[in-house]
């Protein structure tokens, strides 16, 4: 059992020793292969790869005071002022939208707006633009990544897709707040038609009491007040005298003097509750004009800085790899031209 083990190794050895002279009697082609494979991916890292530049940034909530315009007038006229948060949801919504990605497809592509975009045109495409979404761990910063074969262009592409996102995001909000605004003025304006209509309504019926009681004192001949002002009435009866069962009581002239005063009155505005607070309220909505011009519903977290170096191609890993598939390809062609050589000679 000692000599079969002896036997084996050596056996080993000599596998070994004559795989390595095999290798050895075919370096030149394992070396032509390998350097063949590195000038073939250098080709294609250094003059057919188009480099990829990438530019990038952190996006944070607005500041408070940035949104003054937006605001303006908005608390005067009982409305709650949009805060940093509320603002900043809009712009995320609108950031992580596919509306603004393909807006921003078709702007960079210089795509004509009258024609649909592709599915498949959007995922070649898919590259020029990566968005992160915060870590609930950790602040709520998005963070924006655009690509471009140019460093120049990347900057461009950051810019142009931030843009968009900020118009669609306003254009979304002054929409809220325009609706907003509106339901609000619709509301007033209702209550104060009802308000009319009611005070319309209260002085006919005022008319026609009037009427009857003119009708009883004239009949009764009550011609002056049946008051008698050294000794007034009880405030149940003087209640019935002015409003109610006794109006007639009042007598014809003051009847017919009530009576021509309410029938030429024009409008009952004056005499209506909480009337005039109503239309100050309705006043201040519709003089709300949010001053957007400069207004941005993000801050950016830290400067975009010019991107130098590529993120692709990654020169040096092509290299590493094209070197190791060469030497791999290299070595697995001498072994099989070996053992293509061993099958032929004569037993």
């Amino acid at each position: 059992m000692q000599n079969d083990h002896t036997e084996a190794t050596r056996t080993d050895e000599i596998d070994l020793l004559q795989l390595c002279c095999t290798l050895w009697a075919g370096k030149w082609l394992i070396v032509s292969c390998t350097v063949l494979a590195m000038l073939l991916a250098g080709a294609y890292a250094f003059f057919v790869a188009q480099p990829r530049y990438v530019s990038s940034v952190h996006l944070n909530a607005p500041v408070a005071s940035s949104l003054d315009g937006l605001n303006r007038g908005r608390e005067a006229a009982g409305l709650e002022p949009y805060t940093p948060k509320k603002a900043y949801e809009f712009f995320a919504l609108s950031l992580t939208s596919d509306s603004t990605f393909q807006q921003f497809v078709r702007r960079v592509l210089s795509y004509p707006e009258d024609v649909p975009l592709s599915a498949s045109l959007l995922e070649q495409n898919a590259w020029r633009l990566n968005i992160a979404v915060p870590d609930p761990r950790g602040r709520n910063l998005y963070r924006v990544t655009a690509s471009a074969h140019t460093p120049e262009q990347a900057q461009q592409h950051l810019a142009l897709f931030l843009g968009i996102a900020q118009a669609q995001a306003m254009s979304a909000l002054l929409d809220d707040a325009s609706n907003e605004v509106a339901i609000r003025i619709n509301g007033i304006e209702s209550t104060l038609a009802a308000q009319r209509a009611i005070a319309l309504q209260q002085r006919q019926d005022r008319i026609v009491r009037l009427r009857e009681a003119l009708a009883v004192a004239e009949a009764i001949g009550q011609d002056s007040p049946q008051i008698n002002l050294a000794r007034p009435s009880s405030p149940e009866s003087l209640k019935d005298y002015l409003e109610g069962k006794e109006l007639y009581a009042r007598g014809v002239r003051a009847l017919k003097a009530e009576l021509d005063v309410l029938e030429s009155r024009e409008n009952d505005d004056a005499f209506i509750d909480d009337l005039r607070k109503n239309e100050a309220r309705l006043k201040l909505l519709r003089a709300i004009s949010p001053q957007t011009d400069s207004l941005l519903l993000y801050r950016l977290d830290g400067a975009v800085l010019t991107p130098v170096v590529p993120v692709e191609p990654r020169k040096a890993l092509i290299l590493a790899l094209a070197m190791a598939i060469g030497g791999v390809l290299g070595v697995f062609w001498v072994l099989v031209r070996n053992m293509v050589r061993t099958q032929r000679r004569p037993g």
